[in-house]
């Protein structure tokens, strides 16, 4: 039995004491080290983000719990709630919803650090802990009002294009080599695949201004030959030019892309930080959709008992004004995985009051995935192609062409084990 110290109410309570709209809520997934208390573990890890370290003592064998100089007002009014606790499937590890009083986290709003503070904070490292892992959050709209979401989300990106039909999601390709391409080279390689049908284009997470390719040339070089495109088919073709500097920097580098033409800007939000990207989703002079890019998730995300799920940081992501948020492919994946990255489409498309929605995005895609991808997860997808495009047996617009002939098929209705004749581009990309 556990209950708090002097007269102070426990962490641990019943859900019926929290309102989700007062309340920053995390879903969490915590294992205990062998023979230590559960009770004990969720009393730390509560106490460690919100009212202070606590502290341990037994009176009439009855653990009770107390942080040092706390009081019963600053326990109710700042403490943390421990709610909903129930064993998992796997064995020793239990699901526990943790609410955070939204004032903690609304300290000079909007405060991006401060969040994350809380909600990944130092309770990882207790030793009382075997593992424990942020598997979700509720964001409140208490909390959210002071965050701007996606500019065009996913109904605006589709006007851009002229792909309104939710059924079809949009065909990718990333920019390669990574690096070294002149700016010229660079405005060839996009012409082509332009020309070929591609909706969407990016930069490779690896390059923004180096000394064979700098920053200006590029987007006039590239923008150059997109509007040609765009004016000779009809066909607007968005390429993401990576912006990713330092804080200080970012913006510069989006002013130098917009003043050359650029019609979508890309950043790698978790090596820029959250706020980086939210800078550039509030200012009205950045009209074009924002790329995110995720590098770096593997740390957090990749093991399935600790870290962070990457459904939490797909939807902080959105709300800080991503329009597409890389989330994953699902083909060849184990189903724990597959679990993972269709939370993390979902957390882009579920309601969150005035934030919109935003595009996942699925890269290293070759069209006889297509089918797979968007059943599994939805059609407010980029199919992203990299090897699949420009390994393609018979060039590189043929694989831009098996991407929209997937797609096609998709949208048509057709299985992808039942079509009788496929196009040559289709099949042959399938084989790579």
């Amino acid at each position: 039995m556990s209950k708090a110290g002097n007269d102070i109410p426990s962490f641990i309570r019943s859900s019926e004491e929290v309102n989700p709209e007062d309340y920053i809520i995390t879903v969490n997934k915590v294992r205990p080290k062998k023979g230590v208390d559960l009770d004990y573990i969720l009393t730390l890890i509560a106490a460690e983000e919100s009212t202070g370290t606590e502290s341990v003592f037994l009176k009439d064998e009855v653990k009770y719990y107390t942080t040092i100089d706390e009081t019963r007002e600053i326990r109710e009014r700042f403490g943390a709630k421990v709610t909903n606790v129930q064993k998992t499937e796997e064995e020793g590890v239990w699901r526990v919803d943790i609410a955070y009083p939204i004032e903690n986290a609304c300290q000079m709003p909007p405060n991006m650090p401060m969040l994350l503070t809380i909600i990944i904070g130092d309770h990882n490292g207790l030793p009382e802990v075997d593992s424990c892992r942020l598997e979700d959050i509720h964001l409140p709209e208490k909390f959210l009002k002071d965050y701007p979401g996606p500019r065009f989300g996913v109904e605006g990106i589709r006007k851009l294009v002229g792909i309104t039909d939710s059924s079809q999601p949009l065909i990718g390709a990333i920019i390669k080599p990574n690096l070294g391409n002149t700016p010229e080279e660079t405005a060839d390689i996009c012409k082509e695949m332009a020309l070929n049908g591609i909706n969407f284009i990016k930069d490779d997470e690896l390059l923004v201004d180096i000394s064979v390719c700098r920053l200006e040339d590029k987007v006039k070089s590239v923008m150059r030959e997109l509007n040609k495109v765009e004016a000779e088919t009809g066909r607007k073709t968005l390429w993401a030019v990576n912006v990713t500097a330092s804080v200080d920097r970012i913006k510069e580098n989006a002013k130098i892309a917009l003043d050359n033409g650029a019609n979508c800007l890309m950043v790698n939000f978790l090596c820029t930080g959250y706020d980086a990207l939210r800078m550039l989703a509030e200012d009205d002079s950045i009209n074009v959709p924002i790329h995110t890019h995720r590098c770096g998730h593997d740390i957090m995300t990749r093991d399935l008992e600790k870290g962070v799920a990457m459904r939490v940081i797909a939807k902080l992501a959105r709300i800080n004004g991503a329009d597409q948020v890389h989330i994953g492919n699902v083909g060849g994946k184990n189903q724990a995985q597959i679990k993972d990255i269709t939370d993390s489409y979902n957390a882009l498309q579920e309601p969150m009051h005035h934030i919109k929605t935003a595009f996942g995005v699925s890269s290293r895609i070759v069209a006889g995935e297509i089918e797979y991808s968007c059943k599994t997860l939805g059609t407010d997808l980029v199919v992203v192609g990299c090897g699949g495009v420009h390994r393609h047996p018979m060039g590189r617009g043929a694989g831009v062409r098996s991407l929209a002939q997937a797609v096609n098929y998709l949208t048509s209705g057709i299985p992808f084990s039942d079509i009788k004749a496929p196009e040559e581009e289709f099949s042959k990309a399938v084989e790579i």
